[in-house]
């Protein structure tokens, strides 16, 4: 999988990027799940991306740079939405983390379906999707 996100990107990734990679495409399955990706969704994306990020570079890359780095997660996440062809794989190499690191991303899934308007009912379906991966 790691392989298909470099051909995606144009360019390798460390391990570390691509687990991130791996842990925050759940969260973008639900933001989107209502067939919308809303601001809301996507700034907490976003913030999701760069807590992540920030240990990894801590003050070795600009704001700017966070910014550009978190803009290609989301722009990979959307083209493999779009394709649709690589969920299952994805998932699959989530369910390979610590069952405690699958459970706080479990906390974050509810978190993003609230953000805009409540849980829907196509977030809820890919809430339990996801949860078949714990």
């Amino acid at each position: 999988m790691k392989n298909t996100i470099e051909k995606l990107r144009g360019t390798k990734i460390s391990d570390d990027e691509y687990k991130i990679f791996i842990l925050t495409y759940p969260l973008f399955l639900i933001a989107i799940a209502d067939g919308t990706f809303d601001p809301e969704e996507k700034d907490f994306m976003k913030n999701i991306l760069y807590n992540f990020l920030n240990p990894l570079y801590n003050e070795n890359i600009t704001h700017e740079q966070y910014e550009s780095l978190i803009d290609n997660y989301i722009l990979d996440f959307e083209e493999l939405f779009r394709s649709n062809n690589h969920k299952v794989e994805i998932l699959t190499e989530f369910s390979k983390f610590d069952k405690e690191v699958k459970n706080a991303i479990l906390e974050l899934l509810n978190e993003v379906a609230n953000i805009s308007d409540g849980i829907s009912e196509q977030e809820k379906l890919e809430i339990s999707n996801v949860q078949d991966y714990i």
